[in-house]
């Protein structure tokens, strides 16, 4: 018996148009740049679809904006539990502050930022810690390996 494959006849680079076309399609759906689905960067340029104003910065803003209150709602549940185990006082709701911060999404300029920081700090807007949390560094961690470079730097 031979058996004809209906496969074998067939023109495979017909259905690549289909399939970016489909995946352009479900980027569009989801607000992001198609380059994300296709891995095709030759119809837009990285720098300009992630820019502030993008559509897709702003989507996914969006998208970390609900994360952070489905976190919040998550530490909360682990510090009502913590409370109730006598792990934590009673009033820990009245002196905890939860502050989540997720990471910046907007492609920048990152000397621009620093300066934007150093005027906000030199004004009493920024703190420190802020500033630390910016840079992505441990305020408190930071602190302890300046105490360390001093001694060391007083030997």
């Amino acid at each position: 018996m031979e058996y004809d494959f209906p496969a074998r006849n067939l023109d495979a680079s017909s259905f690549v148009a289909v399939l970016q076309a489909e995946l352009r399609a479900i980027a569009a759906r989801l607000v992001m740049p198609e380059f994300m689905f296709t891995s095709d960067a030759s119809n837009s340029n990285y720098a300009s679809t992630l820019v502030a104003e993008g559509p897709a910065v702003k989507m996914f803003e969006r998208l970390q904006a609900g994360m952070i209150e489905h976190d919040r709602a998550v530490l909360w549940r682990v510090i009502e539990n913590a409370v109730a185990a006598g792990a934590l006082p009673k009033n820990v709701a009245e002196i905890v502050q939860l502050q989540i911060t997720p990471p910046s999404l907007h492609v920048r300029d990152q000397l621009q930022q620093a300066q934007v920081d150093r005027i906000a700090f030199n004004n009493g807007v920024l703190s420190p810690q802020t500033w630390s949390q910016h840079l992505g560094l441990d305020y408190a961690q930071e602190q302890k390996n300046l105490a360390i470079h001093a001694c060391e730097k007083a030997i």
